[in-house]
């Protein structure tokens, strides 16, 4: 029994989100009598993200999951939430039972491709999201069940964030403080000074 357990946890850790769907794959929403096609990740509205002009002071905190995965705090629509940095996702998964979700705004969202298999999503619009010195307003993000054993630790964490939010920009991880931060492509994260 043990060994399946751990067999499961890369399954549901490495979800990777197809870009285009078939028609026949379609997935009706859980609100929604009718039969609607679903649309993929990438063919919905992307917000817009941008860095804030003094990004590289806005640290993220973070802790360590028994998983070994970066743990942390950040806001969608305003609202803390608990999420791990996972650039093995194309697009930022929200957990179906996070309090941040919004049931009567969840829309067919297309499938993932895990290892063991392909997972229905729903998406969900937001407003904005808010990751350090990064802020995002429109988009949205994919919503499925993301169990505690996703983060190889007792307790569940609310949001996966992907490349969708991540891969515009470098990421700075600074392990002996606990911290992180975003900051953009090209420039270096400390003033170097000259040597004399």
């Amino acid at each position: 029994m043990r060994m399946l357990t751990l067999a499961i946890v890369p399954l549901l850790a490495a979800l990777s989100i197809a870009t285009r769907q078939p028609a026949s794959q379609a997935v009706a929403a859980p609100i929604q009598a009718s039969s609607t096609l679903s649309t993929s990740p990438a063919d919905r509205d992307q917000g817009v993200a941008r860095l804030a002009a003094d990004t590289e002071t806005r640290w993220v905190p973070f802790d360590l999951t028994p998983g070994n995965q970066i743990r942390f705090v950040m806001q969608i629509d305003g609202r803390s939430i608990t999420a791990i940095l996972d650039t093995g996702v194309s697009y930022t998964l929200l957990a179906d039972t996070s309090p941040a979700v919004v049931r009567r705004a969840l829309k067919p969202g297309g499938r993932a491709s895990a290892i063991g298999g392909s997972v229905a999503l729903r998406w969900m619009p937001t407003r904005s999201i808010v990751l350090g010195g990064l802020t995002r307003s429109g988009g949205g993000v994919s919503v499925a069940a993301l169990p505690a054993l996703a983060t190889g630790s007792a307790t569940a964490v609310d949001l996966l964030v992907g490349r969708d939010l991540l891969a515009a920009h470098a990421l700075d991880i600074d392990y002996a403080a606990r911290r992180f931060r975003l900051i953009p492509t090209g420039r270096l994260p400390l003033r170097v000074r000259p040597r004399r």
